[in-house]
């Protein structure tokens, strides 16, 4: 502080720099070095009269110029940009230089070695990639065109390319034209891409093999070229993340439909078991949806009459210990596509979280799942404040007439096997959030998805929810995807495991309808179903 007043009493130059200088030197009692620790630091004072264009030229084959830390003085703004970027093209030059010194020494010290110059990678210096032991670790190319992309998963054929595939593609594209044309001059002219495919080595990055069509303007015939290309992966560096512990309660947030209710008491057994006879910090909370076809709460034939008894006794029986199941109850219109409608998700999250403080963690579940203490762990590991929103892909039963057929049994425990099952990326149902995250992100959409604060409010949904269809987020995982305040880890989570459902798909909904044919069963076991029908219903067999 008595440093910063002597600074300021004393600043009588005109020049900011002067004042400056002579205040460091005051407070650091340290005078102007140009060397320390043996590095060179060097400064050049550029004439008042300095300009650009007349003077580079002279001042590039000064070595001083070159090596000079600061350049003194620089009256121009412009003047500045311009020296950064001839510095700029300066250390571009010598980093190429130095690439292409250490790329030399790699090739020639490779005779040294056993393999030779064949132990020569390319590029020169990358990984040589994943070498696979046998035939279920060989990497898949993906072929591709100038619109589409073919195998592009498991689940598709064919695939538009859009989005970042195509951005991709094109600057692989554009890079790779660009080279040829540079080699070969004004001889090759491009015309179109022949064959395309691409492949991702975790181990080394993604690489590119392009069949490209040329004109050669001085016979004007077809060439056809095969370009390689590699991007390798970049530096791998750590996220820093909030420190969070295991010693966080859970909130699940269960909806209850009265098809599902049996479900729901298989549900809170194995809760009971899991979580509230361990004391494990957990808390349900059960959401009652109503359908208006059938008798409503408060009546004696309350159809979830019977969820809301074990409710109580299972709360009552673990009072002591603190556990508690609680419900709120859920009117849905008449009108409302029940319950296939995705801003059913809305309803349910507006209406409960309100009941949450801020800071509470919040797991949306299913009744059809199979409660694990290490998935509870996960999500609290996973969910942060503030930071991230959590979304597993769980792992999907098959339908078990399709994959039990072969044998009498199922078993009580789902197994994660490609038989049984598969890690459905379609289902965005489970999703672990804060109460607080949940409410700033809901705002941002309030526009076009309306907040639900009773269940009269149910109706505005029903009237706009035409309106904004192609904009507005259809999920949670949605809501927080457009949001891009927070973190989004999504993966595959073999602790979280659905049993098989049915899915009662109405008005056409396209998103349902290929929800429930991506889960009746694996191709193979599909193929083999339509050929033993084929098979039975043949006149051979007939006869």
């Amino acid at each position: 502080m008595s440093s910063l007043d002597w600074c300021v009493k004393n600043a009588f130059s005109y020049s900011d720099d002067d004042n400056l200088g002579r205040c460091i030197l005051h407070a650091t009692a340290i005078s102007c070095q140009e060397s320390i620790q043996g590095y060179a630091l060097t400064s050049y004072t550029l004439d008042r009269t300095f300009n650009m264009e007349d003077d580079i030229q002279r001042l590039a084959r000064d070595s001083r110029f070159d090596s000079a830390l600061t350049l003194y003085p620089v009256q121009e703004p412009n003047i500045l940009f311009q020296l950064h970027a001839y510095f700029c093209k300066v250390g571009l030059v010598h980093k190429e230089q130095a690439i292409t010194t250490l790329h030399n020494s790699l090739v020639n010290m490779s005779e040294l070695t056993p393999g030779g110059r064949n132990s020569v990678t390319w590029p020169v210096g990358s990984p040589s990639g994943n070498v696979p032991t046998n035939r279920f670790d060989v990497l898949r190319w993906d072929y591709f065109t100038d619109t589409e992309i073919y195998l592009h998963s498991d689940f598709s054929n064919v695939k538009k390319l859009d989005g970042a595939d195509k951005t991709d593609i094109q600057y692989v594209m554009n890079a790779s034209i660009k080279q040829m044309e540079a080699e070969w001059g004004e001889h090759l002219q491009y015309r179109h891409l022949i064959n395309g495919y691409r492949r991702f080595d975790p181990s080394r990055g993604m690489d590119y093999r392009l069949d490209l069509a040329f004109r050669d303007t001085t016979t004007g015939q077809e060439v056809h070229k095969r370009v390689e290309v590699c991007k390798p992966l970049g530096r791998v560096e750590v996220v820093p993340m909030p420190y969070v512990t295991e010693n966080v309660r859970v909130n699940l947030v269960l909806p209850v439909e009265a098809e599902y209710k049996h479900e729901a008491l298989k549900f809170m057994e194995n809760y009971a078991r899991i979580c509230m006879e361990k004391q494990d910090k957990t808390f349900l909370m059960l959401v009652l949806l109503y359908d208006p076809s059938l008798p409503g709460k408060g009546t004696k034939d309350d159809i979830f009459l019977s969820v809301k008894e074990m409710a109580l006794t299972l709360s009552d029986r673990y009072k002591k210990d603190g556990s508690k199941i609680a419900w709120v109850s859920i009117k849905i219109p008449s009108s409302y596509e029940f319950p296939s409608d995705p801003l059913l998700e809305f309803v349910v999250a507006d209406l409960v979280v309100r009941k949450f403080s801020p800071e509470s963690l919040i797991l949306t579940c299913q009744s059809n799942m199979d409660l694990r203490q290490d998935y509870l762990n996960r999500v609290r590991m996973n969910t942060i404040l503030g930071w991230q929103v959590f979304s597993p892909i769980p792992f999907s039963e098959y339908h078990p007439d399709i994959v039990y057929r072969s044998t009498s049994t199922r078993s009580k425990e789902l197994d994660i096997d490609k038989t049984y099952g598969h890690y459905d990326t379609g289902e965005f149902s489970h999703i672990a959030f804060h109460a607080h995250d949940y409410t700033t992100a809901r705002k941002q959409i309030e526009d076009m998805i309306p907040i639900v604060r009773n269940d009269r409010d149910i109706h505005s949904l029903i009237t706009m929810k035409y309106d904004n269809q192609s904009t507005s987020p259809s999920s949670l995982y949605g809501m927080f995807i457009s949001s891009g305040s927070l973190h989004i880890l999504r993966a595959v989570e073999p602790g979280l495991r659905l049993h098989y459902r049915e899915r009662n798909c109405q008005h056409l909904n396209i998103q349902c309808a290929e929800a429930r044919a991506f889960n009746l069963g694996s191709k193979s076991q599909l193929a083999q179903l339509i050929l033993d029908y084929v098979a039975s219903h043949s006149p051979a067999s007939s006869a």
